[in-house]
């Protein structure tokens, strides 16, 4: 998962890439020149590339999707830095249609559904949901791992429900 915003205006030229999920208490960092890798438990969950118009054409401002190229172009400038980690493209939709096939009650829950959801190319997901109004039959939006909502919250793939995949609605 790669989710990507620039914020030129905020965050002074500066492009924050997420990798995975974590908390800023267990995260390590280490900058080198205009390059920060952030690390939770040895495994690298993003970078804070600094000056990031330099290195690739960044004309908006906000979640972007970043070309292969630009990826290519990152991950000469991490390795010129030091670090060893690999960027890899994610060209896949974020947002995407959805229909629900199934709805069930989460059975630990009393506000949770576990609902099965076929998305882009006939693929099911299933998804918990905490929408009271969810039902069997609906055409709804998916926010898939690494959509970033008008928020500025990262989906993340996640199990803490132990039902399989969790996206939201």
């Amino acid at each position: 998962m790669i989710a990507t915003s620039y914020n030129n205006k905020g965050l002074t030229d500066t492009l924050i890439i997420t990798l995975a999920q974590s908390d800023v208490a267990d995260q390590t960092f280490k900058r080198e020149g205009n390059i920060t890798e952030i690390k939770r438990e040895n495994q690298v969950v993003g970078y804070n590339i600094f000056q990031a118009s330099e290195l690739i054409d960044l004309s908006e401002s906000g979640p972007m999707q970043l070309s292969e190229e630009q990826i290519s172009t990152l991950n000469d400038a991490i390795q010129a830095a030091g670090f060893d980690g690999q960027l890899e493209a994610d060209l896949s939709p974020k947002f995407v249609v959805g229909y629900v096939k199934e709805c069930k009650p989460h059975e630990d829950s009393d506000h949770l559904s576990i609902t099965q959801v076929e998305v882009d190319g006939g693929e099911t997901l299933q998804i918990v949901c905490g929408a009271s109004n969810i039902a069997q039959d609906q055409t709804v939006v998916v926010a898939k791992p690494g959509a970033i909502m008008p928020d500025g919250m990262v989906i993340y793939l996640d199990d803490t429900y132990e039902v399989g995949q969790a996206f939201q609605f």
